[in-house]
């Protein structure tokens, strides 16, 4: 079970003499309770394709496939594709309309003729599971902190029950303590058999967390795979705009020493490296 974006091309302003090709050839494939990384610099596309996933951008050419069943703009097939497939975008102001953050995440749910205490069971579950504390329900949704209005905007998504959560830059302006938390959330969903999509420029959260990334490019597919693929190739055929993360850099200078680790390692698996290359000069 599985989404899948097929040789994807779309053109901003088609047939006029502005038109711009976004995409182009485009595909990638995430399966449920996998964690794939959208990656590129601003301008590679990337969020247009995060757009094509839950139909609100129709390709030129083309394909989105759900579930093994190719899904269409036509209003029926669009309405279930956008159950399934739920997008965060990346200012979660964007999507605010309600009064509180309890009718903000009832309101999806609600549509679906869900009522009563089985919509205030949806509410709360969807609140725990984007670490939103229930005492934050009553709130104006415009009050909370960057971090709460994230989770809020991610709660809303997940009380429709979606298999595949799509997600446009969400640790976008937040501490460190705020992206520590929203990744361990994102990995959770994971476990539980639902696919992240994370759409990112930040190369160091999609090299450690992910189980698969996807490099955009000027609107063409870079490079895709492991993390430890797309470390290596990045690393030989660097990509503007995108920065390779520390822990990336330091492995690098190990191998310059003659230390063998993978690009993608861990602090944890390098310090292990470094500890058996001691012993060996020792004895």
């Amino acid at each position: 079970m599985s989404i899948k974006a097929v040789d994807i091309r779309y053109i901003y302003n088609a047939g006029t003499p502005s038109a711009v090709t976004a995409l182009d050839g485009i595909s990638i494939e995430a399966g449920r309770g996998e964690w794939l990384s959208i990656v590129g610099h601003t301008g590679s596309g990337k969020s247009t394709l995060a757009q094509h996933l839950n139909l609100l951008l129709t390709p030129s050419s083309g394909w989105i496939s759900i579930d093994g069943a190719t899904v269409t703009p036509d209003s029926r097939s669009a309405r279930e594709t956008r159950r399934k497939v739920g997008l965060v975008f990346q200012y979660p102001e964007s999507q605010f309309f309600a009064e509180t953050v309890r009718e903000e995440i009832a309101f999806a749910p609600s549509n679906w003729g869900v009522a009563g205490d089985t919509l205030d069971a949806c509410v709360y579950d969807a609140a725990l599971a984007a670490g939103l504390s229930p005492s934050a329900l009553g709130s104006n949704p415009f009050s909370l902190s960057g971090g709460e209005r994230r989770r809020a905007a991610i709660a809303s998504v997940l009380s429709m029950k979606p298999d595949y959560l799509v997600l446009d830059e969400p640790t976008a302006g937040l501490d460190a303590s705020g992206v520590r938390g929203l990744t361990a959330t994102f990995r959770e969903l994971c476990s539980k058999g639902m696919a992240v999509i994370h759409v990112t420029h930040d190369m160091e959260i999609a090299i450690m967390m992910s189980d698969r990334i996807a490099v955009l490019e000027h609107g063409v597919l870079a490079v895709s795979g492991t993390p430890e693929r797309v470390a290596e190739y990045l690393s030989e055929h660097p990509v503007k705009g995108l920065v390779m993360p520390a822990s990336v850099r330091f492995a690098r200078g190990l191998r310059e020493r003659g230390i063998r680790v993978p690009l993608a390692s861990s602090v944890n698996v390098m310090i292990e490296a470094l500890e058996v290359a001691r012993s060996h000069r020792e004895r």
